[in-house]
């Protein structure tokens, strides 16, 4: 991470410009602005090769109106002499409440487009919360061949950096909660184990259990939430 959400990106003069209305120039004085050396110091000592690629989850192949994501993986990529990939696709364009944890774990991130077969990639995002859909892309490109060896993002609540993978002490107390309940649980609902929940993903479940009943409620009523808002979407379009 580079800096903090509230404090740092989202009151950048650039910054409403670069998020919502696709200034990628915007985008790129914002980031020159913000951008860490420090933190560009602990990605370039992530590179094992030269085959190493930049890619962005919110790389949109029609129109987006994020401009800060994909300009900072270009900036990134040209700061490091890697090479930016733009051929890979954010597929889902379902509405949601990204400032929900429980909305993100019931409408995963869904990629399309070619990975490139024996190489590394560094995967840029503008913004970390729960860390799924940095997740979400490393499995994609993983899934096809590809190695992710960073991940990165311009911010993040705090501006510490954050930990994708669960830790050993949060899976301890998610199995000392639900035994192996939660992890049936998942699979069934969402196709997979607790052991592919990002840590602040895996942090939401502690404290619901041992009854399954609230994890049930709580992703129910985020289902419902998101039916709801694409379902408002959809009625402004045929409008």
């Amino acid at each position: 991470m580079h800096c903090a959400y509230a404090e740092d990106l989202k009151t950048h003069p650039d910054y409403r410009a670069a998020k919502l209305r696709g200034d990628a120039e915007a985008a790129h004085r914002l980031i020159e602005n913000l951008a860490a050396e420090a933190t560009l110091d602990k990605i370039a000592d992530s590179i094992l090769r030269e085959e190493t690629h930049v890619v962005s989850p919110a790389k949109d192949e029609h129109f987006s109106n994020n401009a800060l994501a994909p300009t900072y993986a270009v900036w990134l990529a040209a700061q490091l002499d890697l090479h930016f990939h733009g051929d890979i696709y954010l597929a889902d364009r379902r509405k949601r409440d990204l400032s929900n944890g429980w909305e993100r774990l019931v409408n995963p991130s869904t990629f399309y487009g070619r990975v490139p077969e024996n190489s590394d990639f560094i995967v840029a995002d503008d913004v970390c919360t729960v860390g799924g859909t940095i997740a979400d892309m490393i499995s994609f490109l993983e899934l096809n061949g590809g190695r992710v060896v960073c991940a990165t993002a311009l911010a993040a609540s705090g501006g510490s950096d954050v930990p994708l993978a669960i830790s050993d002490a949060t899976r301890v107390g998610l199995e000392r909660e639900y035994g192996g309940a939660l992890d049936a649980f998942l699979r069934e609902g969402l196709g997979h184990g607790i052991e592919c929940l990002t840590e602040r993903e895996a942090r939401l479940f502690l404290g619901k259990g041992p009854s399954l009943d609230r994890v049930r409620d709580a992703l129910a009523r985020a289902a419902d939430a998101s039916d709801d808002r694409e379902g408002q979407a959809d009625r402004g379009r045929e409008a």
